[in-house]
């Protein structure tokens, strides 16, 4: 029984060309040992391309992750996943949408954005991050497709796609329960289950569901409360009709209740506006006793990420709430034809979304934001895969997806002693899409060694959005109370959010090419090269509260282009012993759609850059060591900076420091500067052992390492904004029933207790908070027990 979190991979991260060197010495020279040739690495299948095929014979650059792999490390959503895996990213945004990144690719928080990273459950296709936020809920397998993925899957994956395949029903009567309880940083407990097997001689079915209560790990010391707290369920049925001898119909019903109280935010530096409000800053005393409290209740505006937050929302405490429901259905037709299968996809999804904060994350009741989203998407594929084994083989389909999306953006702010209550503003977005897409490709060995395939996918997007935005005015009774820097005085109109209203329509049409040349040197041995395009589609900025510069065409921005070109090696040694694989890629793209705070608006807007290249080399070597020692090394280097974007924004450091190279518009030059969530190197090390404890039992021993370069957390490079380098190390110890009947874990996260945040920015709040910033804080140390019991 050996489950590695990190299963297989075909990316890896070196941080000198040494490292690499040594590496692929190893690999073709050291792993060639008599020794080794009775340990054999597993066979791994995946549907990266829309059919099952090995690992190793997917000429692109993909990471692979079984469900019991996740399951036995603790892994229970994307976030978790993330960090093990180079090149990619995923963090938690504040009222929007969620932050995937892909080799420093990815799409900003705003709700109009899809996004750069696609997601893909059984086939069906998902452009929003928030279907991230489901946990993996009796998965067979993740693989993290990284590079654009436009020719198969489509629009939306410019940055590369995460294809989850959900374990089937079962013909043999199978079941499992797994608790886990939580005891050193976010307390709680974790049930998740299935049962599977068959109803009649041609229906078979699976239930799966998992609860998560959890208590949080950041300290609210107004509330006395833990925050983030979790109160999750999720729920899955999956039947399968066999309908004839060559023709099966699988239905999919899953739903879930995500429901979430508390944020991991905490200020991580306070600007000067604040600490004047403090007896012990550098500035003058409060006026009066308006922010007293704020020292009182322990607020030190120090940068110290000690998980400990003090902020309420007009007196009702912790109010930080965030709530998810979804439900996902999906029809699968397969007709198994003679050298064909037919497939068709059937698939409506909605969720519903409340996300609430506390803008200016102090114990100060100055101002709070709520935000609301209601989306749904219908989607229809029919496609036709030939067998393979011929000269020729071919993938052609049809791809068709309706959505709509509501959203509601309001910003309160409150009543504070002598200021009256000073204003509300309410942006409403109602958007509608249709996309139609024939894609499809062509492989021809026309040697015994060599392949080429060409493939494309064209597409045709309809988008149309209407919004309105109503003015608010801030009041104030005393106005003297308050240094101008703060807010307008009496009845002063807000020139951040005029009313307006504003529509549009777009229709873009595009062709996304691929070609593909394989080289079967040996058996056992691939190398590739590819070039593809790819883009995804523009749209409507769902937080437009301001006009910019009284334009108000600003509120649409145009699609994203990517041209990108890859060259690989996928190779099995020692016998089937350890497989070492290793890519080079570039990938170029032009108007990429960013998203920048205006944190005096409190809103993040949306618009294009004009040029970025990512390029860099990812890695990896899993060997099979002994029959009871697996190794697993995978790394990347990366280079990811704009090419030209001279009208970035200038960020909050340069403002107060009067270093904006273009004050009157805000905006500095970023070309040849890094992208976010790019960090130069990264690099996850694991091994697992295997000890037998006599003829029943046995004894798994796994420890990982997980590296990273500093990154920058936001699109600006505010040098406030930087996630320092840092090494995590995880660990679990398993005893476990060699009959595959039980297994107890004790797993441990973090244990060297390295503190991290996985998303910042200036806070919200205009004035008040100028120079002030937050953070989200990753999670501490974290031990669990974990139980496995099989049926």
């Amino acid at each position: 029984m050996k489950n590695s979190p990190v299963a297989v991979t075909s990316t890896g991260e070196f941080k000198h060309r040494s490292l690499l060197e040594a590496c692929t010495m190893s690999a073709l020279l050291g792993l060639t040992g008599n020794s080794l040739q009775a340990a054999v690495l597993e066979e791994v299948v995946v549907t990266a391309q829309k059919r099952e095929e090995s690992l190793q014979d997917v000429p692109i650059s993909i990471t692979a992750v079984t469900g019991s792999s996740l399951r036995s490390a603790g892994i229970a959503k994307m976030e978790d996943l993330a960090p093990s895996i180079p090149n990619f990213q995923f963090s938690e945004a504040v009222s929007g949408s969620d932050n995937m990144f892909m080799r420093g690719i990815g799409s900003g928080p705003n709700y109009g954005f899809e996004q750069a990273v696609g997601q893909v459950v059984d086939g069906f296709f998902f452009g929003r991050s928030r279907f991230g936020r489901a946990t993996f809920l009796d998965v067979e397998r993740v693989e993290v497709l990284k590079g654009p993925q436009g020719a198969l899957i489509g629009k939306n994956t410019s940055g590369g796609a995460i294809n989850i395949t959900t374990a089937k029903p079962t013909q043999e009567f199978e079941a499992w329960i797994s608790p886990t309880w939580e005891f050193e940083a976010n307390e709680g407990y974790t049930v998740e289950g299935a049962v599977s097997g068959s109803l009649t001689e041609n229906l078979r079915a699976r239930l799966a569901a998992r609860v998560d209560d959890r208590d949080g790990y950041v300290h609210n010391d107004i509330t006395g409360d833990d925050q983030q707290e979790q109160d999750d369920m999720t729920a899955r049925l999956t039947l399968v009709w066999d309908l004839a001898e060559n023709a099966a119909a699988t239905l999919m019903v899953q739903t879930g209740d995500f429901d979430r109280q508390g944020r991991t935010r905490q200020l991580s530096l306070c600007g000067a506006p604040l600490r004047n409000f403090d007896p012990d800053g550098p500035g003058p005393a409060p006026a009066g006793a308006l922010f007293n409290s704020l020292v009182a209740q322990g607020e030190d505006c120090a940068a110290n990420y000690h998980r400990n937050v003090v902020n309420t929302h007009h007196g009702r405490g912790n109010f930080e709430g965030f709530e998810t429901d979804f439900d996902i259905y999906g029809v699968t037709l397969n007709w198994e034809l003679e050298g064909v299968t037919v497939t068709s996809l059937t698939g409506y999804a909605e969720y519903q979304t409340l996300d609430e904060a506390d803008i200016d994350a102090t114990i100060a009741e100055i101002a709070g934001m709520e935000a609301t989203e209601d989306y749904e998407q219908w989607s229809q594929e029919l496609r036709m895969v030939s067998d393979t084994g011929g000269a020729m083989d071919y993938i052609a389909g049809v791809f068709v997806q309706h959505t709509e999306q509501t959203t509601h953006f309001r910003r309160d702010f409150a009543a504070l002693p002598g200021i009256d209550t000073i204003g509300s503003n309410l942006i409403r977005t109602d958007q509608e899409g249709d996309t139609y897409a024939l894609f499809g490709n062509v492989t021809w060995r026309f040697s015994e060694r060599w392949g080429i395939t060409l493939g494309g996918r064209y597409t045709r997007e309809k988008k149309e959005a209407d919004q309105v935005q109503f003015g608010t005015e801030l009041y104030t009774v005393t106005p003297a109370v308050l240094n101008p820097v703060l807010l307008p005085g009496p009845g002063a109109p807000n020139p951040a959010a005029p009313a307006h209203r504003v529509s549009g329509d777009r229709t873009e049409n595009a062709f996304s090419p691929t070609l593909n040349i394989t080289w079967h040197a040996t058996h056992d041995s691939m190398y590739y090269a590819s070039a593809r395009r790819g883009f995804k589609g523009g749209g409507f900025d769902h937080q437009f509260s301001a006009p910019q510069s009284g334009n108000l065409n600003s509120f649409e921005f145009e699609e994203e282009e990517v041209t990108a070109f890859e060259v690989g090696a996928k190779l099995t040694l020692a016998d089937g012993a350890a497989q070492f694989n290793v890519a080079l890629f570039r990938s170029e793209y032009d108007d990429l759609q960013v998203s920048a705070l205006d944190s005096a608006n409190t809103t993040f807007n949306v618009g294009n850059a004009a040029s970025a290249t990512t390029q860099g080399i990812e890695a990896d070597l899993k060997w099979a060591a002994t029959e009871r020692l697996t190794l697993n090394i995978a790394g990347a280097w990366l280079d990811a900076e704009y090419d030209d974007y001279e009208d970035a924004p200038c960020n909050t450091h340069q403002v107060l420091a009067a270093t904006c190279p273009n004050p009157a518009a805000g905006t500095q030059d970023l070309s040849g500067q890094s992208l976010q969530y790019a960090p130069d190197v990264s690099v996850t090390a694991s091994a697992e052992y295997v000890w037998p404890l006599g003829a029943a039992l046995e004894l798994i021993g796994f420890v990982q390492m997980v590296y990273s370069d500093e990154f920058a957390l936001s699109l600006d490079l505010d040098p406030n904004l930087y996630q320092d380098s840092y090494t995590k190390y995880d660990a679990r110890l398993t005893l476990a029933d060699t009959g595959g009947r039980w297994e107890l874990s004790l797993i441990g996260r973090n244990l060297n207790d390295e503190t991290t945040t996985n998303f910042g920015n200036d806070g919200l709040g205009g004035g008040f908070m100028a120079g002030t910033y937050f953070r989200m804080v990753d999670m501490p140390r974290a031990v669990a027990v974990q139980a496995r019991l099989n049926f």
